[in-house]
């Protein structure tokens, strides 16, 4: 059996060495290369370019300049290719050994996941029951609430009637006065069952559902989350979708389809993610499929 010292050493075997006198030498060069910047500088600074002729030298110098500019480049190439390629053999041992590992995190993650969604379908069903229970609850007191008072309302004009009718034989009231205060009753009525029928309508409005949270532990280093795709089907039934709008006059919906008319595939994704409502991103957008996935 192989020790671990043997292993180690067999793949310091295969990584691409650098030769430790060769580049000592090949340094050495370059340093002697550099030898003449001072000098070069000095005459760089100086040089007087004021003719053609000068124009012309200061270019050939150049062109020397430039050539030995190559040297430290050529001396220390080889080198630098050992050194990629040894840097390209520890990425790739990274990246397969990584692999392994993102492996085995891939089929636990997928199993995570699926808990998750169940978990959070189950959620949805036990909000959609608790919150429709809710509603027809409060509903029906809003709806007993409209019915007491409208009621009441009644049971005060009546009561109003009564009492100008006895004043009318009474002869405190004519007939006049009394129809202008059983009209005056009337109406009251009237605007006491409105403001009975508004506030019910007002009490279904704010209906305010109940948050249910699902059943999922916190886990350390892991952000629980939901991602949101989408994918052209039928992009015939979208240009379709945006041709009837245009001609229907629905310009802010043909602007909105229009987005999607060029079948980017990235801003189709975006907008699944501005969304985050698969079934309702399909209605918006005919010619697609949408789905999302829950991640931990």
């Amino acid at each position: 059996m192989a020790t671990k010292n043997s292993s180690i050493v067999k793949q310091a075997e295969i990584i691409p060495q650098v030769n430790q006198e060769s580049l000592r030498l090949a340094l050495a060069e370059v340093q002697e290369a550099l030898t003449v910047i001072p000098e070069w500088k000095t005459k760089a600074e100086a040089w007087v370019v004021d003719s053609p002729e000068e124009f012309r030298a200061a270019g050939e110098w150049r062109r020397a300049v430039r050539s030995e500019r190559k040297v430290p480049g050529m001396k220390l190439a080889p080198f630098a290719e050992i050194v990629k390629r040894a840097d390209d053999f520890l990425k790739d041992r990274r990246k397969a050994a990584e692999a392994e590992f993102d492996a085995v995190d891939k089929t636990i993650s997928e199993k995570m996941d699926a808990q998750a969604t169940r978990e959070r379908l189950a959620t949805e069903a036990e909000a959609r029951r608790i919150n429709e229970e809710k509603r027809l609850r409060e509903e029906k007191e809003a709806a007993d609430r409209r019915k007491a008072m409208q009621a009441q309302a009644e049971a005060d004009r009546k009561q109003k009637a009564k009492e100008i009718e006895e004043a009318r034989k009474a002869g405190e009231l004519n007939k006049r006065a009394a129809e202008k205060l059983l009209k005056e009753a009337y109406e009251r009525a009237k605007r006491d069952n409105e403001a009975a029928a508004k506030e019910e309508a007002t009490a279904k409005e704010n209906f305010k559902p109940v948050e249910v949270k699902p059943n999922l532990p916190t886990i350390a280093g892991s952000r629980r989350h939901r991602n949101y795709y989408a994918e052209f089907t039928d992009f015939p039934a979208l240009l379709e979708a945006w041709r009837l709008a245009r001609n229907q006059g629905s310009m802010d919906r043909a602007a909105y389809l229009k987005r999607f008319i060029c079948g980017d595939e990235k801003e189709l994704g975006r907008e699944a993610r501005d969304v985050q409502d698969s079934n309702k991103l399909v209605a918006m957008i005919p010619g697609i499929s949408a789905k999302d996935e829950d991640k931990t």
